[in-house]
């Protein structure tokens, strides 16, 4: 039965977030990030998290790309309820690699970006690891546990009948929305107002930052922090798809995110 939810998954490296954000902009879209959603799945579930040199040296590549769809599937009671959870307006738009395409409900619609094996290298290249014994190793296990992982996604959605747009670094994010707004018949947010689109993008931000905070104490945060991370901007106005960098006590002590010129 469908739940009127739109889906975007994919493997790492594809443009899924950029993409995601630009649609519910567009469309007037609450964003489910599944992956700030990381740390309260795994503390509801509950499952202890491998230290980075297990994780990352201490498996394969196959086998870490296993137990992340394991992990995935385990996860997806959450995930449905959370969603149940949330008002019904304004309409909502999943995304994340944790999207199986075989666990969409039925009559939703969903569609899978999958980076080239070139160009996901590219990008993982340049993204933080946390710190393990031997980092050159951990980072040839994370590009191919996750070129494996994509693959897997690939077989999945054609198994299931869902859309797959290969990204190769040639298309501009525009492009890529292009073609998944005609993949889509996305129902327009058209009755929600500013207001309530500035609820959900508050309600988007305190997911994306309890995460954060979480992660922050853990192993698993890289050496070298960064000193901001983005937001979105909470203006409500259709389409802002800005975002604000932020240091993570100074969101905290801001009742509302606004990207300059944005005031309403």
């Amino acid at each position: 039965m469908s739940t009127g939810t739109v889906w975007i998954g994919g493997g790492t490296g594809a443009g899924k977030t950029t993409v995601t954000r630009m649609l519910a902009g567009r469309r007037g879209l609450r964003v489910f990030p599944l992956d700030a959603f990381w740390y309260s799945h795994l503390a509801r579930l509950p499952e202890p998290e491998p230290d980075p040199d297990e994780q990352w040296l201490g498996q394969s590549p196959q086998a870490q790309a296993a137990e992340f769809e394991a992990l995935t599937r385990r996860r997806w009671p959450l995930v449905l309820s959370d969603l149940a959870a949330l008002p019904s307006s304004p309409p909502i738009v999943v995304e994340g690699p944790q999207v199986l395409p075989d666990l969409v409900p039925e009559g939703d619609q969903a569609v899978f970006l999958v980076a080239t094996a070139a160009f996901q290298r590219s990008v993982l290249q340049q993204r933080p690891l946390p710190e393990t014994a031997d980092p050159a190793r951990a980072l040839v296990q994370r590009i191919e546990k996750d070129r494996l992982y994509a693959q897997q996604i690939i077989q999945l959605a054609h198994a299931h009948g869902h859309s797959v747009i290969t990204v190769d670094g040639t298309r501009s994010p525009g492009s890529i929305l292009e073609e998944v707004e005609r993949i889509f018949k996305v129902h327009h947010g058209s009755s929600v107002s500013s207001g309530e689109l500035s609820a959900a993008r508050r309600w988007e931000n305190r997911v994306v930052a309890d995460n954060i905070r979480t992660w922050l104490t853990t192993p698993h945060a890289p050496p070298q922090l960064p000193d901001t991370y983005r937001f979105a901007c909470e203006c409500g106005v259709r389409p802002c798809v800005a975002v604000v960098e932020l240091p993570l006590d100074v969101f905290e002590g801001e009742p509302r995110i606004l990207a300059p010129g944005h005031l309403v």
